[in-house]
């Protein structure tokens, strides 16, 4: 046997903890970085400053809204309004999240934000490109405000541009394009999260697939020939933005022949920046894992001086007691009545008879009886001396799983007797009892495991 237990510390450092550390700090400790964990969530959560809000006098009922929000924040009710259309929308506050994706969905300006209100962001459109014409327009969602010049009115780096900023880009509809269209701008460009990052979940598909003519309300009012580029990028990736962007703007005032309807997923051209955070998470794995297995850190050191005996094993006891004495009579012929209003008793034979009654016993007692398992109790004995007498409780809340044992003892060296007595406990009563003697010469530093055979209900050694 080797001196040390080679241990993987990257799976069992709780091991090494319990070695060291007494096991109720250890476990605080861990429930404790739980709950700071379980936390962090709703310790850093945005409240959002703005909700949604409806207009029915503009609403036809078509759910474009409710089908759009990816909170379930809207649901579709009867009219109230006495309109001759079926439904409203009801708006849930306390899901909202302030992301405007509905106003996107709303080719009627009939559900928006209560603040940044269609108006406003009219406005801000007409502001930015009426002054000047042949503009290119672009939105961008909060997440890329940091692509802002320092006035806030155009994309640093990128000439000829006029920003429009939104909570999300899926709050872009053709109410939105329709208005940049006649402003006579040159052409739309969005920027978008990537696949999976979208800060409200869905806006990003929502856009790309209006754009692509997969998703209503379709920007059909839009000429075919009009350009609108979206481009899918995270934060890393600001600077390809731009170059795309010019070289997609180059290419259209150069009339070089291009598709008016372009969804681009931006890839890094900086190895270093579009390093991901999954692949430095796996460097580090990768680190400890052979760590874990090369490094006698955290390793147990074994005691030479003696043997060890080691019982380690799973154990299905029996379920406690339970007979109709402790339930009652009523409920055992109610539950044979129910069966007499199934079958006619008196048209069968005596066996029938006696299986239909046990029958109505059995779901008696399923019902009202607990299925709490039995506890066991493993007594070591060694040369005919008690060493180790210890009680193991079924897994459970209810208590009506398995059980398990663990019991370790050091043994000095030399030939002895276990002797090993595992008992069903029922209260005070002994319900079932299992023996098993094994005698050795046991060896100083050796571990002899004595397992358990649940098909045959007997002791081994392993």
């Amino acid at each position: 046997m080797v001196f040390l237990e080679s241990m993987d510390w990257f799976y069992l450092f709780l091991a090494t903890l319990s070695h060291s550390l007494n096991m109720v700090w250890v476990w605080a400790g861990f429930l404790f970085l739980i709950a700071i964990l379980t936390a962090l969530p709703f310790l850093f959560r945005k409240n959002p400053g703005d909700k949604a809000i409806r207009d029915l006098a503009e609403c036809n009922g078509c759910m474009l809204c409710a089908k759009d929000c990816p909170y379930d924040a809207i649901s579709m009710l009867p009219r109230t309004d006495g309109k001759k259309v079926k439904f409203q929308p009801e708006i849930d506050l306390d899901r909202c999240a302030g992301c405007g994706i509905c106003a996107g969905a709303c080719n009627f300006e009939a559900i928006g934000l209560k603040s940044l209100t269609h108006t406003l962001i009219e406005k801000d459109i007409v502001d930015q490109l009426g002054k000047k014409e042949g503009q290119w327009a672009v939105f961008l969602c909060n997440r890329h405000s940091n692509l802002l010049s320092s006035d806030g009115r155009s994309i640093e780096g990128v000439n000829n541009t006029a920003a429009i900023k939104l909570p999300c880009t899926g709050m872009i509809g053709p109410v939105l394009v329709e208005k940049v269209q006649q402003l006579k701008a040159k052409g739309i460009i969005i920027s978008s999260c990537p696949e999976g990052d979208c800060q409200y979940r869905e806006g990003n598909e929502w856009i790309q697939n209006r754009i692509l003519k997969k998703r209503k309300p379709l920007f059909s009012a839009l000429e075919e020939s009009y350009p609108v580029f979206l481009f899918r990028f995270n934060s890393m990736e600001n600077h390809d933005f731009v170059l795309h962007a010019k070289e997609y703007i180059a290419k259209i005032e150069n009339q070089e022949t291009i598709d008016s309807r372009i969804v681009k997923k931006i890839k890094t051209s900086n190895f270093l920046t579009g390093l991901s955070v999954t692949a430095a998470s796996f460097v580090f794995l990768a680190f400890l894992f052979y760590f874990g297995a090369v490094s006698n850190q955290g390793a147990v050191e074994r005691e030479t001086d003696f043997g060890l005996v080691k019982m380690d094993f799973f154990y299905e006891s029996r379920q406690k007691t339970c007979s109709l004495d402790h339930i009652g009579d009523r409920e055992y012929r109610e539950a044979l009545k129910q069966m007499e209003s199934r079958v006619r008793l008196d048209q069968l034979s005596e066996e029938a008879r006696k299986r239909i009654r046990e029958s109505a016993r059995n779901n008696v007692l399923e019902k009202y009886c607990s299925r709490e398992r039995l506890p066991v109790q493993l007594t070591v004995l060694l040369d005919g001396k008690i060493i180790s007498e210890k009680i193991y409780k079924p897994a459970g809340i209810k208590k009506d799983g398995i059980v398990y044992v663990l019991d370790k003892n050091y043994v000095s060296p030399g030939i002895h007797e276990i002797h090993l007595k595992l008992q069903e406990m029922d209260g005070e009563t002994i319900i079932n009892e299992i023996d098993f003697q094994y005698k050795d010469n046991l060896e100083s530093g050796n571990v002899y495991f004595l397992d358990f055979d649940r098909v045959k209900k007997e002791f081994f050694k392993r």
